[in-house]
């Protein structure tokens, strides 16, 4: 018998998990002796169940964030993607996993430089901020979304990268509608005196 696993009481009434190996040896064709190899797995199990932990919170945050997420291996290609980039694209997580970023749908070609770039910059330790791409969702509007991205490691090696993607295309809009406001005459549409002011200290 291999690896069976069990939980017995010690002397001070704690409970621990243990794992044997039970095998026999024979003599003049009977079984002689019952070997049993028994090992404490306690310690191993807690480790286990941390690990799984940890991992189910990841995982909740990843698919709860508000922000859009999507991993990459270090080649470029989707490894996952979260809810949030499946309801700003419209596209099944499907349409992104397993292919390489630069051909996932909704991408613009004139956005590659800029991501390429950014990659390049974090391999390198570099803090980058954000930068603005455009973006085509499955019923072809435009979206605007801001983009950050950060290196993923393990064992002091970079195995990949994760792309933060935040929807700013409202923002955008009421941002260019503030400063449109500012600068026009409600009633008429025409430009008004801050426009003139600003005109003049440009020239």
């Amino acid at each position: 018998v291999k690896d069976y696993k069990f939980v017995y009481r010690t002397k001070n009434k704690e409970l621990r998990n243990c794992k044997a190996n039970i095998g026999f040896t024979k003599k003049n064709g009977k079984i002689s002796e019952i070997q049993v190899i028994l090992k404490d797995i306690t310690e191993q199990i807690k480790a286990e169940d941390s690990i799984k932990r940890s991992e189910e919170k990841y995982r909740n945050l990843f698919e709860t964030s508000p922000v859009g997420i999507v991993t990459l291996s270090r080649a470029g290609i989707v490894t996952s993607c979260n809810k949030r980039v499946q309801k700003i694209s419209g596209y099944s997580p499907e349409g992104f996993i397993g292919k390489h970023f630069a051909k996932t749908k909704g991408m613009i070609l004139k956005d590659i430089p800029k991501y390429l770039k950014m990659f390049s910059a974090v391999l390198k330790g570099k803090e980058q901020k954000p930068f603005e791409v455009t973006l085509i969702d499955k019923k072809g509007e435009i979206l605007i979304g801001e983009v950050s991205v950060a290196r993923m490691e393990k064992e002091n090696r970079v195995t990949g990268f994760q792309i933060l993607i935040r929807d700013v295309t409202e923002q955008k809009d009421a941002e260019k509608r503030i400063k449109y406001l500012s600068f026009h005459d409600n009633l008429t549409g025409l430009y008004n005196r801050a426009y003139f002011d600003e005109e003049l200290q440009r020239f």
